[in-house]
């Protein structure tokens, strides 16, 4: 049986197994956009009764599992991120366009201002993490 390269060099797979993966990778992230829209469906029927079942987890799906959750304010989910330099972002949407981020520097909008003030009250950020 001869056997086919798969993308990463370390990983060498039989024969029609590369077929496979791909299939399985592309039906993955197509189950991820169906969970996103059912996400955004659930989201909008209980906006619309006023109901919030589980109000200290987020809404919406986000795509770092390097991010802090911060909490909910309106109808954001906050998180703070530290990886690269101290930013916040308050997400609107399970898409992965759906947020908005600022760093830790002065911001005007007050979701972004609200993710600020969470993030440095947990220590995550101090006030003088600004972004140059």
């Amino acid at each position: 049986m001869s056997a086919t390269r798969f993308t990463d060099d370390h990983i060498t797979c039989p024969f029609g197994v590369e077929a496979t993966l791909v299939a399985a990778f592309d039906s993955i992230s197509l189950s991820l956009t169906a969970v996103r829209d059912v996400l955004d469906i659930l989201h909008e029927d209980q906006v619309a009764r006023g109901d919030d079942l589980c109000p200290h987890l987020p809404r919406f799906l986000h795509d770092c599992d390097k991010c802090v959750f911060l909490g909910r304010y309106e109808e954001y989910d906050l998180y703070f991120c530290g990886e690269r330099r101290p930013a916040v972002i308050a997400r609107y949407g399970s898409s992965p366009e759906e947020n908005s981020s600022w760093g830790m520097g002065p911001v005007s909008l007050p979701n972004l201002k609200e993710a600020q003030r969470r993030a440095i009250a947990l220590c995550l950020a101090s006030p003088t993490d600004e972004v140059t």
